[in-house]
């Protein structure tokens, strides 16, 4: 009898149901009891919403590779134990189980609380955006969209030494996280721009990073750069067509749009910087960085439904874990 585990899939567009399925283990591969997962806001929720492209063309993890059609067994972010007691995570979607390799797994220090590794992906992406950036001593950034990867690149922004990280969000709550971090926060709409301008004495941010996925805030972007300055587009947009106007100030001011994805090193980097560094970064800034401090909600694996449509329908959810019980 084979043994079976139990997974979240997508099923059609905001239908999301836990299913038993057969568990197979490869030669080599170590069995792994989940105890956690997150939910990726941004990019599951495409799947939620129907939004996926067709295919993963260009994916580097294996374990989102394929035909992005329903069913689907789709996420990234799990964290739980070996049958030796080790904490571990891996690239894997929402089960209560799974086989892996020892090289596709994480092994999480002691000292590493699991809810913090289980957003590993979250912060890698966050350091990857700073990267991406190349922000200098001193220069003005700013951050429009604070879900959990806006804020953990706001931080990381001022831990690089900006002069400012002004950030820009909609929700009240989420501009009082930024300002708690050392941000110089506001809403969208004109005061932003005032706001840039008084900040900047008139040039504009040298560097803005987008991570809202909407039109209005790449627009926004755009619009308060400084001359030559660059914008830094975080977002994935799935199979959505974005407007965005560049004929204006993008065109005059000879602005940059450089896409942030955390698969690749930025070329510069790559003879100085590989995975192996930049996942050493990680596990010394986990500890400092705590980034479990925007768990907002927490569901029962059996209860993913209910976890998707809190995301889709609760503006105050920030961040979902799926937990499974030890």
């Amino acid at each position: 009898m084979s043994e079976l585990a139990k997974g979240v899939f997508f099923t059609g567009k905001h239908s999301v149901v836990l299913h038993e399925f057969p568990l197979e283990a490869k030669p080599g591969e170590l069995k792994v009891r989940s105890l956690m997962s997150a939910i990726s806001h941004g990019t599951e929720m495409l799947a939620y919403d129907g939004r996926l492209p067709d295919t993963s063309e260009g994916e580097t993890l294996t374990a989102l590779k394929g035909d992005y059609s329903y069913p689907l067994l789709y996420g990234y972010m799990n964290a739980g134990l070996l049958e030796d007691g080790s904490k571990v995570f891996a690239f894997r979607p929402h089960q209560d189980a799974f086989y892996a390799l020892p090289d596709d797994l994480i092994y999480i220090p002691e000292h590493i609380e699991l809810e913090d590794a289980v957003l590993i992906p979250s912060l890698e992406t966050a350091l990857s955006i700073t990267h991406d950036t190349a922000l200098r001593f001193r220069e003005h950034a700013a951050v429009v969209g604070l879900g959990v990867i806006g804020l953990l690149a706001a931080e990381l922004l001022l831990r690089a030494g900006a002069a400012s990280v002004l950030a820009v969000d909609c929700l009240a709550e989420r501009r009082e996280l930024a300002q708690n971090l050392g941000c110089t926060v506001c809403a969208p709409g004109p005061e932003f721009s005032e706001l840039v301008s008084d900040t900047t004495h008139g040039r504009g941010v040298d560097h803005a990073i987008h991570t809202s996925a909407s039109p209005e805030g790449l627009q926004s972007c755009i619009d308060i750069c400084a001359h030559e300055g660059q914008v830094v587009e975080a977002s994935w947009y799935g199979r959505d067509e974005i407007p965005v106007r560049l004929g204006e100030v993008f065109h005059r001011k000879r602005i940059r749009i450089t896409s942030s994805q955390v698969s690749h090193i930025r070329a510069e980097l790559s003879s100085r910087w590989d995975k192996t560094r930049r996942m050493g970064a990680l596990m010394e800034l986990l500890p400092q960085v705590c980034p479990s401090k925007y768990i907002s909600h927490r569901f029962p694996l059996t209860e993913a439904a209910q976890a998707f449509e809190c995301i889709a329908t609760n503006r105050k959810a920030l961040q979902i874990v799926l937990t499974n019980k030890e």
